[in-house]
């Protein structure tokens, strides 16, 4: 029945008249040529092919061409971006060129920036959300610590909404899919007086998820999301423009229903011999391709962002003074059994007295504050950006588990305040041939407050710390259409403070964890070639980490896990990237990426589950120099094939489009466990569909995402410690089945 409502809503689509909508000038006929892509990865506008950053530019067509909805979507277009799910956004983590986040807590920043509209998220969690409006998305790779501060260690992701046009427009869309997913979304644009525009868009998602509880025949991991954002842009005069802006998200996720791949016969919940799989996972027939879970109890974590920001820009002079102020603010509130069964664990252990799982339960918030102010010179020999950046984030922490097993009860802040001033210069000293200098140096405050609320202990500590990173290249246009650059960057991820569940006087003493720096290397080359039919890039890198800031057991502390500078990693590779358009019709892209991730220096790592010392596992800790980072691929490659099909005598012409992407096998643990890789796979996506051919006012696409129905995990973990025996979980991501869709747009 849903794919024949699908179906029948898509024919209904198609027989929109083609007069139906407001006339608007006749668009262009289509070019053989590539079109410039103008980014402002640099803070300042410039052509993407004279930009000395390595970069993936995607728009927002190309998102909506995947059918993307979600942040996660952007991974398959990005080579050297990965990402690796934890259940829900607080616990997921976004790597680039293999390095991401690899310890959880309100005090430990992320290795990967996002950036929106210029204002940098203090959460990473704060991403994982709708795309909504999208202009488009600048996935910077490497340290850019210079222009955007000190969670820019390992990269940036910039996202780029829509402004506020000049003309009236209006936009919608439907995305209705053959497994319950239901998105509308919406957008209007502007004047409200000659100096006056606005933008209102929003969008609605409605997916019922992936994974099928066996206790309540319910399919969860699905997510209800709703937003809203809205710009205002006064411009008063051509030397002066102000845009406030505002949004609000709210993603309420059934969460988190886990398959099993792998399930021992040996296996008993918590190690109780009477709890075997047939009790505690009835019905469960574990393999890579299960998308059964058992659960009593399931947890809604609900996630609120609301904020707002003023930009301003002035003319002063031939200078542009640019002010961008931001406040914040976003909660998540998390509910989960961790005991993953559908079996009344209390009764067992207590008789009967007690009923229900182990659970755990908490919230965290996160306040903001932000401003920026920099000035930026015209083009020319020398062109230059400067500035000053301000930041407050103010987070707090509540978490409880329990009852009768690891028991947990904690209140936790944190604050950090950030001061930093920079700025990055550009020199043509010789003809075509440009020197780069940046600095930045940044003064950061930082405190914490923790109380155990079980035996009322308190801590409290306040560190300080200044750092200065910086950048210097070299830029040669070997000739108008290529040019060639070679960079050193240094990077900085802050001190960071270990609140977690295992928090003590032990650990408090060893506070704060150190500040991670990074220097890398690049070397690129981006060229245009056959009269602007070929774009093609490829840039080669190596960047040392030190310090590097990871969990590491430690066994002065009773072999407790504590965030740690455990050592040194080192990431190095090559990347590509191309377009071709051999005719008007026709275009082939796609990136591929060489990286090798690999931990230098790691003297206490965790063992993992069951790891014997002739495995390496001594004294409950192993060294893991030599060891790949996980989430960290060593090949990763798509390609996206797009034919636009003539129709003559019809209002509309056709579009196909296949796409695959494809990664070598990856490890999700970073304790090398073995039973948590996901082996080498590649996934194929399909698109057909009509767009109005002079106007481009209605389009209607049917696709298929995961065409071959390869399954696949974005994370693995082994419940070997929980079960007693080799038990395999597996985190699948919205495509890991084929689904089938369709898109329907109008625009005014």
């Amino acid at each position: 029945m849903k794919t024949q409502w699908m179906a029948t809503t898509a024919l209904i689509a198609l027989s929109l008249p083609a007069g139906g909508y407001a006339q608007s000038t006749s668009k262009a006929a289509p070019s053989s040529e590539i079109q410039e892509i103008i980014v402002t990865a640099e803070k300042r506008s410039a052509n993407v092919q004279d930009v000395p950053v390595a970069l993936t530019v995607i728009s927002g067509d190309e998102i909506a061409k995947i059918g993307g909805s979600n942040f996660t979507d952007l991974a398959k277009m990005a080579p050297s971006m990965t990402f690796q799910n934890g259940g829900n956004p607080a616990v997921s983590s976004i790597s680039l060129r293999g390095i991401g986040t690899f310890a959880y807590g309100i005090g430990v920043e992320s290795s990967v920036l996002v950036v929106v509209d210029d204002i940098a998220l203090a959460q990473q969690s704060q991403a994982l959300t709708d795309l909504v409006d999208i202009e488009r998305v600048e996935v910077l790779r490497g340290p850019q610590s210079t222009l955007f501060g000190k969670s820019a260690s390992a990269g940036v992701i910039s996202i780029t909404t829509k402004a506020p046009s000049n003309q009236f427009t209006a936009h919608a869309e439907l995305k209705i899919t053959d497994d319950d997913e239901q998105r509308y979304a919406a957008s209007i644009s502007g004047p409200i007086s000659s100096t006056l525009a606005f933008r209102i868009s929003g969008a609605l998602n409605r997916y019922d998820g992936n994974v099928r509880n066996l206790f309540n025949n319910r399919m969860e991991n699905g997510r209800k999301s709703d937003s809203i954002f809205a710009k205002l842009r006064w411009e008063p005069s051509d030397s002066f423009d102000a845009t406030l802006s505002g949004h609000y998200n709210k993603t309420k996720t059934e969460c988190c229903a886990v398959p099993f791949r792998s399930l021992s016969p040996q296996a008993r919940l918590l190690r109780i011999p009477a709890l075997t799989a047939a009790v505690f996972a009835p019905g469960i027939v574990a393999s890579t391709s299960n998308v059964d879970a058992i659960a009593d109890t399931l947890a809604s974590p609900t996630s609120k962002d609301r904020g707002a920001a003023l930009k301003m820009n002035w003319d002063v002079g031939d200078h542009t003074l640019t002010s961008i102020t931001a406040i914040n603010r976003y909660t998540f509130r998390d509910f989960a059994e961790t005991d993953n069964s559908a079996v009344d664990i209390l009764a067992i252990l207590t008789g009967g007295a007690l009923h229900g799982g182990v659970s755990q339960m908490g919230q965290y918030g996160t306040d903001s504050f932000s401003q920026e102010f920099r000035l930026a010179s015209p083009d020319g020999p020398l062109k230059y950006v400067v500035g000053a950046y301000y930041s407050d984030n103010d987070l707090t922490r509540a978490f409880q588990r329990g009852p009768l097993i690891a028991v947990t009860n904690f209140n936790a802040t944190s604050e950090s305040k950030s001061a930093a001033l920079f700025g990055q210069a550009e020199w043509e000293f010789l003809d075509r041939t440009s020197v780069i200098a940046g600095l930045r140096v940044n003064r950061e405050e930082i405190n914490y407050k923790f109380r155990n609320n079980i035996n009322s202990e308190k801590f409290a500590r306040f560190d300080d710390d200044t750092a200065v990173t910086g950048k210097f290249g070299l830029q040669h246009h070997a000739s108008d259409d290529v040019m060639l650059f070679a960079t050193y960057a240094r990077g900085y991820k802050g001190q960071s403070y270990d609140l977690t569940s295992s928090f003590n006087a032990a650990i408090a003493a060893l506070q704060p964890v150190k500040a991670e720096h990074s220097d890398s290397y690049e070397a690129g080359m981006k060229g245009t070639f056959l009269d602007r039919r070929l774009v093609f890039n490829v840039t080669a890198f190596a960047t040392d980490y030190r310090n590097f800031q990871a969990q590491s057991l430690e066994p002065t502390l009773g072999g407790a896990l504590r965030l740690d500078n455990v050592g040194s990693v080192r990431t190095r590779g090559v990347e590509l990237e191309w377009i071709a358009k051999p005719s008007s019709q026709f275009t082939l892209s796609g990136g591929a990426a060489y990286v090798d991730a690999t931990i230098k220096k790691y003297p206490r790592a965790q063992c993992y589950g069951g790891q014997t010392p002739a495995q390496g596992c001594v004294g409950g800790v192993q060294d893991l120099a030599g060891a790949r980072l996980s989430n960290a691929p060593k090949w990763k490659a798509n390609i996206v094939g797009d034919y636009s099909v003539d129709l003559p005598g019809l209002p509309f012409d056709a579009n196909v489009s296949l796409g695959y992407t494809w990664q070598s096998a990856v490890q999700y643990q970073l304790s090398q466990d073995p039973t948590t890789i996901q082996k080498a796979y590649g996934i194929a996506d399909f698109n057909i569909g009509i767009k109005e051919r002079d106007n481009d006012r209605y389009s209607i696409t049917l696709f298929a995402r995961n065409l071959f129905n390869k399954h696949y995990a974005t994370g693995l973990f082994n419940f070997q410690q929980l079960l007693g025996a080799e038990s395999v979980q597996q985190y699948l991501p919205r495509d890991s089945s084929r689904y089938l869709g369709v898109n329907i747009s109008v625009s005014y």
